[in-house]
């Protein structure tokens, strides 16, 4: 009969038995498309499996030290590939960059939808800093890319990807999801169109509630045609947004008052206030300035 063992107990035996030869049996890294470099399973796990450890120098966390460490990294070129965790009031830190024999944890991806997990930090033998050991979240099949997500997991991990993935675009890394068949897709959220303000193209004026201005007066209550409009509105320069929408359409132009000899956009408007000039002189003007 096969002896039970609970989860802890699987995992710091495999702490225990994992070795170089155990590695190179279960695992394979290659270079992937958009991600750089990535690791492949040699052979099954079943869920709650444990499957590899990430292995790297265990120190408690300085704040100065580890900001002194990644400026180094930085300066030569190197990636860093550092995990912070806490145990029992204490924070730690393992740091996998130069780990080049035993650290191919610290070159599986990220993946919002991943197979494996980290457990709980472990002190395997009494005296040393704890370790962490990474199971299997579902099954996994011969081939399969491994994933892990960096933020869900311990603490928020301060993991890099390859320089090929983050340099290829950020947004996408922190957007991407892992599918049942093992590709990753980008499914970037959608950004939503602030209908607040903007110009309408249909009447020239700059409103603080253009989709409300574009559904009561000019009656388009289709939605995509409204954010059309809009965006459309906000692409034009003030100057040219006449001659860019309707050619035909005049633009307003200044027109000369005859008492003082100025011109104004609004030349009724200056009449009434500064001359106190009736409607009809008003009017009267207005023609005879148009006709110059």
């Amino acid at each position: 009969m096969i002896p039970y063992l609970s989860a802890s107990e699987i995992m710091i035996r495999g702490l225990k038995d994992e070795n170089n030869e155990y590695l190179q049996q279960t695992f394979l890294v290659k270079q992937v498309s958009q991600r750089g470099r990535s690791v492949f399973s040699k052979k099954t796990f079943k869920k709650g499996d444990y499957v590899i450890e990430y292995k790297g120098t265990c120190k408690e966390y300085d704040e100065h030290e580890f900001r002194a460490l990644h400026a180094t990294y930085e300066k030569n070129g190197e990636l860093s590939y550092c995990l912070e965790f806490s145990v029992e009031g204490k924070k730690y830190l393992i740091d996998a960059t130069r780990e080049f024999e035993f650290g191919i944890a610290r070159l599986i991806n990220y993946a919002k939808n991943p197979n494996l997990k980290l457990f709980r930090p472990l002190v395997v033998e009494n005296g040393k800093n704890p370790r962490i050991a990474i199971y299997a979240a579902t099954n996994i099949s011969v081939g399969e890319e491994l994933f892990w997500d960096y933020f869900s997991s311990l603490n928020p991990a301060k993991c890099l990807l390859s320089s090929n993935n983050a340099e290829l675009d950020e947004i996408k890394w922190i957007y991407s999801r892992r599918l049942k068949t093992g590709k990753i897709t980008y499914k970037l959220p959608k950004r939503r169109i602030s209908e607040r303000s903007g110009v309408c193209v249909i009447c020239y004026k700059y409103l603080k509630k253009l989709s409300n201005h574009l559904i009561t007066t000019h009656g388009v209550s289709e939605k995509g045609q409204r954010q059309k409009m809009i965006l459309e509105g906000r692409s034009l320069k003030i100057g040219d947004a006449l001659d860019a929408i309707k050619p035909d359409v005049k633009r307003r132009r200044k027109l000369t008052c005859h008492i003082c000899s100025r011109d104004y956009f609004q030349l009724s408007t200056h009449l009434a206030r500064v001359h106190k000039l009736s409607p009809e002189l008003r009017r009267y003007h207005v023609e005879s300035s148009k006709k110059m």
